[in-house]
C-alpha cells in the first residue's frame, strides 16, 4: 500500500506529497498529464504515452488485493484477473479498459482516430476518480498502521510516509503524538516525519 502510494505522488511530475482530493496532474493539457512516459517504438523513435498511468493504477489495484483478501499479483494480467475475480467492484471495468485500450489495442500510445483520443481523455479522467478512490482506503490503512500496528509497522509506515507523505489533519497529528511514544526508534521517525511535513508545506 506504502509503495503505491508512493508512485501515485511521485509519477506525472506531481510534487511528492498527496493531498486529497488528488487533482489532475495538468488539468489543462489534452490527457491531463497522464501521457508523460516515453515510449519506445519499433524504428527506434520515441512518443509520449501512456505507461505510467498503467504502471499507477496496476500498483494500487494489487495493493488493494494484497490489503483485502492478502492475494499477492505476479503479472499484470494476473492482476486483472484476480481484481475481477476478489474484489469485483465499480472500478473493475475501468481496470480492464487500461489493459484492453491502453496497454493491448494502443500500445500505450496515443490511438489515431479521433474518436479513441475522446475515449483516451474519458479513461484519463476515470483514471483521477480510481486514484482518489484508492487514496481513501490508503488513508485508512494508513492510520491503522500508525495507530494500531506493531512498531515494526509503525516505522515502516512512518519511513515510507517519509518519501511520499499524505498531508492531511488527522494522519499528521496522529504522527506528531508519535514523538511521545514509548519506543525511542518511532519517536525518532515520528519527528523526522514532522519535519518532513513542514518540510513540503513551507515549499
Amino acid at each position: 500500500m506504502h509503495d503505491s502510494c508512493g508512485l501515485i505522488s511521485h509519477l506525472f511530475g506531481r510534487p511528492g506529497y498527496i493531498r486529497y482530493p488528488l487533482g489532475f496532474p495538468n488539468p489543462d493539457a489534452e490527457y491531463f498529464g497522464y501521457n508523460d512516459r516515453l515510449v519506445r517504438l519499433p524504428d527506434g523513435t520515441e512518443q509520449l504515452g501512456t505507461k505510467n498511468i498503467l504502471r499507477a493504477s496496476g500498483w494500487a489495484a494489487t495493493a488493494l488485493i494484497a490489503w483485502r483478501v492478502g492475494q499477492y499479483v505476479t503479472s499484470k494480467t494476473e492482476c486483472l484477473e484476480m481484481y475481477r475475480q476478489h474484489i469485483d467492484d465499480e472500478w473493475t471495468a475501468h481496470i480492464e479498459i487500461l489493459h484492453t485500450k491502453c496497454r493491448g489495442e494502443w500500445k500505450y500510445l496515443i490511438p489515431e482516430a479521433q474518436e479513441d483520443q475522446v475515449e483516451l481523455q474519458n479513461i484519463c479522467r476515470r483514471n483521477l476518480e480510481f486514484e482518489n478512490h484508492f487514496l481513501l482506503i490508503y488513508k485508512k490503512f494508513l492510520m491503522s498502521e500508525l495507530s494500531k500496528g506493531e512498531a515494526k509497522y509503525r516505522l515502516w509506515a512512518l519511513d515510507s510516509y517519509c518519501r511520499g507523505p499524505y498531508i492531511d489533519d488527522e494522519v499528521c497529528s496522529t504522527i506528531a503524538g508519535l514523538q511521545e511514544h514509548e519506543n525511542m526508534q518511532i519517536r525518532q521517525r515520528a519527528t523526522d516525519a514532522v519535519e518532513c511535513i513542514q518540510e513540503f508545506i513551507k515549499n
